[in-house]
């Protein structure tokens, strides 16, 4: 894990978050895959603009630019038995992802990486990646970058 300057969000922050997955054939020249990654409402104890910040924070991590698909964003994404994590700078934590499904996995491990799009649009879990991927677009509320595998 590599260290980062700013306030990364920590372990309970990272447990509320909604991470959705697919594979992306529309708008690159090969499949890539799609990890999106937001929070869902802010809870009555939460104020919308602190969310928005550690998300803000956790792409910063990460290497991802507001509002572009800047790509590459920083070697991020790493397997490690029984999954993938991503590394996004905190000296403690790596962002454990859920289970993605096969066809992701093989194609990160075929292109060297995912695109990580966090987004600051309340995700609902459960809501398709590609539909909250569209949404991040048209809001042009988010932070995205191609995250390249940092142990291939």
């Amino acid at each position: 894990m590599s260290a980062f300057l700013s306030p990364l969000p920590g372990p309970r922050f990272l447990d509320e978050l909604v991470v959705s997955f697919t594979i992306d054939i529309t708008d690159y020249r090969c499949p890539l895959s799609l990890t999106v990654i937001g929070h869902p409402e802010a809870r009555p104890n939460e104020s919308p603009a602190a969310v928005e910040a550690a998300l803000g924070h956790l792409a910063a991590g990460l290497g991802l630019a507001h509002g572009s698909l800047r790509m590459p964003a920083r070697p991020a994404l790493i397997y490690k038995r029984p999954g993938w994590t991503l590394d996004y700078g905190h000296p403690a934590y790596d962002l454990l992802l859920p289970e993605p499904g096969s066809e992701w996995g093989i194609t990160a491990r075929a292109t060297g990486g995912c695109i990580v799009v966090v987004t600051l649009d309340s995700l609902l879990p459960g809501a398709p990646a590609r539909e909250h991927y569209q949404r991040a677009l048209r809001t042009r509320r988010y932070y995205a970058g191609y995250c390249p595998q940092a142990n291939p």
